[in-house]
């Protein structure tokens, strides 16, 4: 997925998995980003898992761990189905992953 200097946003369909972190193949500018959302499938945000808890990602990276509040564990999610809401301004998603 690509943004453009106007901020845009995907979400997946529902998804399962049992990777305990999410993995990005991502690539920003340096002073943009991207921030991921987890959502259960009816869109409501998982509490720990929202956008405004999510760190700021920049830079380029084969496989950056996306964190929560420092927090890269999806653990507790692990098994339940989830959405992922991407939002991001001046960056590409290349490929996510839970590992």
């Amino acid at each position: 997925m690509h943004a453009k200097l106007q901020a845009g946003e995907f979400t997946t369909r529902p998804i399962t998995f049992t990777g305990k972190e999410l993995s990005l193949n991502v690539a920003t500018s340096a002073a943009d980003l991207v921030q991921v959302e987890i959502r259960s499938p009816d869109g409501t945000p998982t509490p720990g898992f929202t956008l405004a808890d999510c760190d700021i990602i920049y830079g380029d990276a084969l496989d950056r761990r996306v964190s929560w509040k420092g927090n890269k564990s999806v653990e507790s999610l692990i098994g339940r189905p989830v959405v992922l809401r991407v939002v991001m301004r001046e960056a590409d998603v290349y490929s996510l992953v839970f590992e």
